[in-house]
């Protein structure tokens, strides 16, 4: 999992950050990664909340926006992608909407898809998984609170990478629009993280010949006094980590021979 970085003074844990070196950084993520291929990844784009500047206290709302985007390294016949492992205790699902439909493979935007009606027929041209509402509502698994991002099966193979969508504000998602927002409000006082997904029961990503795999998640970290940071760092992705290990291998190098 990527959590979104937040900052670590707001952190009721007490850590220590030991100096590491953006390279050590880099090659582990690289290694990670090799043998940990993903086809559907999820990011928080933006996040705001009620409270402002000021920290986040009790009765406070936090809205997130979320992107899903595919590495295209297999076509998806199936998607299950949801919220859960908070604590419900700690913070409760307000609202939320989702794009109608993921990884077209043509662009499609404005008005005229904001209902739910024949969106779950596909063509040739443009397959995508229908999320069939594009309200977002809490249920339940295992007696454990889950909000359904999007579950989803084609019977012809879906591999946009998701930058074509039409979001939730009626634009592109690769323009600045994302696939989904929600709002959790907090109502006490603790520590809880959303997980962003394929971690709750029944949620998985299926490939060709039924193959399962796991969604590359994220998480966000909720508590009173969270300071919401003004932008969210981005996570480097695998290939862009790789690149920035050997190049900083290669500049070590040119120093050591000069």
């Amino acid at each position: 999992m990527q959590p979104a970085t937040l900052d670590p003074s707001t952190r009721p844990r007490t850590s220590r950050l030991l100096p590491i070196s953006i390279l050590a950084i880099t090659t582990c993520l690289s290694i990670v990664s090799a043998g940990d291929v993903h086809a559907v990844s999820l990011s928080i784009t933006n996040a705001t909340s009620s409270a402002g500047s000021s920290g986040l206290s009790v009765g406070d709302t936090v809205t997130l926006d979320i992107v899903a985007t595919t590495d295209l390294s297999d076509t998806l016949f199936g998607v299950g992608i949801s919220i859960s492992g908070y604590d419900p205790n700690i913070v409760e699902f307000v609202e939320g909407e989702v794009a109608l439909r993921f990884f077209e493979l043509a662009r499609f935007p404005g008005p005229a898809f904001t209902g739910s009606s024949g969106r779950t027929n596909f063509a040739p041209t443009r397959s995508g998984f229908p999320s069939g509402s594009s309200s977002v509502q809490e249920t339940s698994r295992l007696s454990l609170p889950v909000v359904e991002l999007l579950q989803g099966v084609s019977f012809v193979p879906v591999f946009g990478d998701g930058s074509l969508d039409t979001g939730v504000d009626g634009g592109i998602v690769g323009e600045g629009d994302s696939h989904a927002r929600v709002t959790f409000r907090l109502i006490d006082s603790g520590f809880t993280s959303l997980s962003i997904g394929t971690d709750a029961p029944g949620d998985t990503l299926v490939l060709t010949g039924g193959e399962t795999i796991s969604a590359n998640g994220t998480t966000f970290d909720l508590f009173e006094g969270l300071v919401l940071p003004k932008t969210l760092p981005a996570v480097p992705e695998p290939t862009s980590a790789l690149l920035l290990g050997l190049g900083l291998t290669a500049l070590g190098s040119l120093r050591q021979s000069s």
